[in-house]
């Protein structure tokens, strides 16, 4: 079993609206093996048709949610209509963390309400890049959230 915990992205820390994410990690060599297959089942990779450095607006989504925490080798790996993102520790022989930044929308409950479905968009001002979310009537199929599960 992986361990697992959370992190908190503040959408409006005055309102008390976060973004909750799940997080699984491997501490142990033979959970490497479990995970792998958990990772190729959930996504169905076959040979990825690129691995490649991040673009600007690559770069400026994953900023956004994990900013404190970038370090170099990122790579994108384009596979099957997915682009997942790959952060390794500085020597690049342990990775760190992977993102799915395909389709980066999200939806949210609170209470009894909640938010449409936002999709986060890069906004170019000049030599600046930053995210806003665009509210859509619903988050699209392929962006249901991946969920790795036995």
């Amino acid at each position: 079993m992986f361990a697992t915990g959370e992190y908190q992205v503040p959408l409006d820390r005055q309102k008390g609206v976060f973004i909750h994410a799940e997080l699984l990690a491997i501490d142990k060599q033979d959970q490497v093996k479990e995970f792998t297959d958990l990772f190729e089942n959930t996504y169905q990779l076959n040979t990825p048709e690129k691995i490649r450095k991040l673009t600007k607006d690559e770069m400026a989504t994953i900023w956004f949610y994990i900013s404190w925490d970038l370090v170099e080798p990122i790579y994108v790996v384009e596979t099957g209509g997915k682009k997942l993102v790959f952060e390794f520790d500085p020597s690049g022989l342990s990775l760190e963390w992977i993102e799915d930044i395909t389709e980066p929308c999200f939806s949210l409950a609170i209470g009894n309400g909640g938010l449409p479905c936002m999709c986060q968009i890069i906004v170019h001002k000049d030599n600046r890049y930053a995210s806003a979310f665009k509210p859509m009537s619903q988050c699209s199929k392929t962006n249901q959230g991946q969920q790795l599960k036995k």
